[in-house]
């Protein structure tokens, strides 16, 4: 009977630190290498019907999309795209009516089309300005609409400090 406790409790205590480990951002997220080839669209995983993983499992621990990346309808503060570096084609950040900051794409240093980023009611352009200022390589366009106004929307256009 102490040999089952003793395992119970080391694979209590295993489970844990991975938890810990993954939810900390101690870099413990396997990242692969290569790409993820093409287009990617959080709609449809949604349009799909599939009830297995969640709209970003087909991504998330890969460094760079080769095309567009359309983020919409998917993302909260929770959300956690750890490994993403880069993102060869547009980036759309639309519809996320519960996340309030972009931290979640910290590691994004470059996005090589459009950035989109609207209509998320609860993300303060402030925040899109500190994004902005993280990026390496600037987005050959972009477009802010309808997100949470504050000091750094003039009512018409972005005013980063």
């Amino acid at each position: 009977m102490n040999r089952i406790h003793f395992f119970l409790v080391k694979l209590l205590v295993a489970a844990f630190v991975c938890t810990a480990g993954c939810d900390d951002g101690d870099d413990t997220t396997e990242c692969v290498e290569d790409c993820y080839q093409g287009n990617y669209n959080t709609m449809d995983f949604f349009n799909s019907g599939s009830t297995t993983g969640g709209p970003l499992t087909a991504i998330e621990k890969h460094r760079c999309i080769d095309g567009d990346l359309n983020l919409v309808d998917a993302l909260d503060d929770s959300t956690e795209l750890p490994c993403l570096e880069d993102v060869g084609g547009d980036l759309t950040i639309a519809h996320n009516t519960s996340l309030s900051s972009l931290e979640i794409l910290s590691g994004l240093s470059s996005v090589s089309g459009v950035l989109v980023v609207q209509e998320n009611g609860s993300l303060p352009y402030c925040d899109i300005c500190d994004f902005l200022q993280h990026l390496s390589a600037s987005p050959s366009s972009a477009t802010y609409e309808d997100n949470m106004e504050d000091s750094c929307w003039d009512g018409v256009e972005l005013t980063c400090p």
